[in-house]
C-alpha cells in the first residue's frame, strides 16, 4: 500500500513470482473441518493454499484500481530478479488435494479478501 501511496518514490515490482494467497478466515475454516475429521484423517502432511494466481504486480495493480492511485512511479519486472540476490521460487503453489478430495475447500475470492483486509489501513 505504501509503495503505491508514495508516488514520488520509484519501485520495482515483480510480476515474475506468483504467489496463491489464503484469506485467514478460509484457513480457520478448512482447519476447523480437518479437526470435525479428526477421527477418520489419515496421519501425514496436509497443504493449503489460495486457488487464484497472483503476483506482486497484480496486487499493486489491484490498489491502483480499487484507491484510484497512480502507478506510473513502480516498474513492473516480469523477469527473474537481476543481481546476486536469493533466488526464489517462481510458483508456490501448495497441493491442496488431499484436503479437497475430503470435501474440505474453501475459498474467499482474492479481490474480496484482500481489500477487505486492507480496509482497516485505509
Amino acid at each position: 500500500l505504501d509503495t503505491v501511496r508514495e508516488n514520488k518514490k520509484g519501485a520495482k515490482i515483480s510480476s515474475y513470482e506468483k504467489r496463491h494467497p489464503a484469506h485467514t478466515q478460509d484457513i480457520a475454516n478448512v482447519l476447523l473441518d480437518m479437526s470435525n475429521q479428526l477421527a477418520d484423517l489419515p496421519g501425514g502432511i496436509y497443504q493449503w493454499s489460495g486457488e487464484e494466481k497472483v503476483s506482486k504486480w497484480d496486487i499493486v495493480q489491484l490498489i491502483s484500481q480499487q484507491l484510484n492511485l497512480p502507478i506510473n512511479h513502480l516498474e513492473e519486472v516480469a523477469g527473474p530478479a537481476a543481481g546476486g540476490g536469493v533466488p526464489r521460487p517462481r510458483d508456490v503453489e501448495m497441493d491442496r488435494s488431499k484436503l479437497t478430495e475430503r470435501g474440505i475447500r474453501h475459498h474467499t475470492d482474492f479481490k474480496t479478501g484482500f481489500m477487505k483486509s486492507l480496509k482497516p489501513f485505509l
